[in-house]
């Protein structure tokens, strides 16, 4: 049975991936800086230290397939860049000299930054060949896979899904679990369930990624000789506008909805930490830090964007994969699994 090793385990990506494939019986590793992952088989990697790399590479060295979902976040735009670039550079550079001979197949798991969506307006839909410019770490990263796969004669395969929402809690930029939190104590507290952006961004095109979808095609993906050495879009395969899905969100709390001047959600959560408290204790709740149990910067983020954000996943339907999901009703799952799971009251 081949081996299979994620790294960045303890993420949105790598965890949901590691249950994933774990369902299908596979031969899988995880590697993070930080344990989340209670096997065996999860190891607990520093990916800035090319020693503590190098280390565990020595010990094991016969995987077939590395999948490489590890990101290191900051609230310094440059620390960021520079981090994610060093770290990886020093899991390839590790590699090539650990001599490891078994590697066949390399996925890295990149995103819509690639094509500056981060920035402002860009192209959309957002194809695989569009001519960007190359100074997120996302290229930094593909460019050196390329090369040290070739000299090494294995295949690469990068994947660049989009918001990946999923109903597992202890990540930090998880969508889903950003609004049902916020839903909750505006439910709790009897407030209209205003919506947090800009009108621009009420307006404008928005997607998203499923978990579930994205390990899914990161499966077929490796499974598919035809793919490899190429880069692929992903997401649900729809698109929505937030004044479509925000009325819809509210209704399944049962809420009254407004949109008015754009505030932050960082700001709004640390004035309810006592609220949150007491709402985990009066319904029994997970333990749960409100201020840590996702990233509210990122929601923030998300909801400050005043272009549309969209990606052509035509590549990846052509080459034969062709699972979707109703992003709308993909959140109102969700939304009811943190209910049923007890990380949310409502």
């Amino acid at each position: 049975m081949k081996k299979i090793l994620i790294i960045g385990g303890s993420g949105n990506v790598g965890a949901n991936l590691y249950h994933f494939f774990k369902q299908k019986d596979l031969n899988v590793f995880t590697l993070s800086r930080r344990h989340t992952i209670n096997s065996k088989n999860n190891f607990s990697v520093d990916l800035v230290n090319e020693k503590s790399i190098a280390k565990f590479l020595k010990k094991n060295q016969k995987f077939d397939e590395i999948i490489y979902s590890a990101y290191y976040h900051s609230e310094n735009v440059q620390d960021i860049h520079d981090k994610n670039i060093a770290m990886f550079s020093n899991l390839l550079t590790s590699i090539q000299k650990s001599s490891i001979s078994s590697i066949k197949n390399f996925m890295l798991v990149e995103g819509t930054k690639w094509y500056g969506s981060h920035l402002g307006e860009f192209k959309t839909p957002a194809k695989e060949t569009d001519d960007v410019k190359k100074n997120h770490f996302y290229h930094y990263q593909q460019n050196l896979l390329e090369s040290v796969a070739k000299k090494n004669n294995f295949s690469w395969i990068a994947i660049r899904p989009h918001t990946v929402c999923s109903n597992v809690i202890g990540f930090p930029m998880n969508l889903a679990l950003i609004i049902s939190i916020y839903a909750s104590i505006c439910k709790y507290k009897n407030m209209k369930f205003t919506f947090p952006g800009n009108l621009q961004n009420w307006n404008s095109v928005y997607q998203v990624t499923s978990a579930k979808i994205l390990s899914d095609a990161i499966y077929w993906l490796l499974n598919n000789d035809k793919c490899k050495n190429n880069a692929f879009n992903l997401t649900n395969g729809d698109f929505f506008r937030w004044k479509n899905i925000w009325p819809r969100i509210a209704n399944h709390y049962n809420l009254d909805w407004e949109i008015k001047e754009k505030f932050s959600l960082a700001e709004f959560i640390s004035s309810e930490k006592d609220i949150w408290k007491e709402i985990s204790i009066k319904f029994n709740l997970q333990a749960m830090e409100i201020e840590k149990a996702v990233n509210w910067n990122f929601g923030d983020f998300i909801f400050s964007s005043k272009w549309d954000i969209m990606s052509d996943c035509t590549k990846l339907r052509k080459a034969g994969y062709n699972l979707s999901e109703d992003s709308e009703q993909m959140f109102l799952k969700l939304l009811s699994n943190f209910k049923e799971n007890q990380h949310t009251p409502y």
